[in-house]
């Protein structure tokens, strides 16, 4: 069953801690709880969802959020960021700097007032990203994505057997 861990709290255990790690973020809209929903439980997957909104004033509870969300979209295996049609700035900065890090799939509105401009700028990138106009077919590119690096990590493991 997936593991859902929302900002800023996490849950450390052994029966976890070997969980395939999959970071949401984006807009500060509700659009994490839909991708959940089509997303389903998926067995040894932990789900970091970042904040469901961007109004923290307290500064020492902002850098406690930024600090959560920097640490887990780093050590994620998957990045899924979703660009809603009132996508704050900062979001659109934060999926700058997570381009080249980590495995990403990324959503747009079709609603998004530069989703033209965008999908070319990111194909420009050379990062070989398709995008995404649905949250469903994020939800169906990251299951695909989590069969694959089951898959790999199965023949990793049988091969490793072989070499014993």
């Amino acid at each position: 069953m997936s593991l859902i861990i929302n900002a800023p709290n996490d849950i450390y255990s052994v029966e976890n801690h070997g969980n395939l790690k999959v970071f949401l973020a984006g807009s500060s809209t509700n659009w994490q709880s839909e991708f959940i929903q089509i997303f389903g439980s998926v067995d040894n997957v932990s789900l970091y969802n970042s904040r469901k909104t961007s109004t923290v004033t307290d500064l020492g509870e902002m850098e406690k959020y930024l600090v959560w969300e920097y640490e887990h979209s780093i050590s994620a295996d998957l990045n899924i960021y979703w660009v809603s049609k009132n996508i704050d700035m900062i979001s659109l900065f934060d999926l700058g700097m997570s381009l080249d890090k980590k495995p990403i799939i990324i959503g747009i509105d079709p609603s998004f007032q530069y989703i033209q401009e965008m999908t070319l700028k990111l194909r420009l990138s050379g990062y070989g990203l398709d995008i995404f106009t649905s949250i469903k077919a994020m939800a169906s590119e990251a299951s695909s994505f989590i069969e694959r690096a089951f898959a790999n990590a199965s023949r990793e493991d049988d091969e490793d057997e072989e070499e014993d």
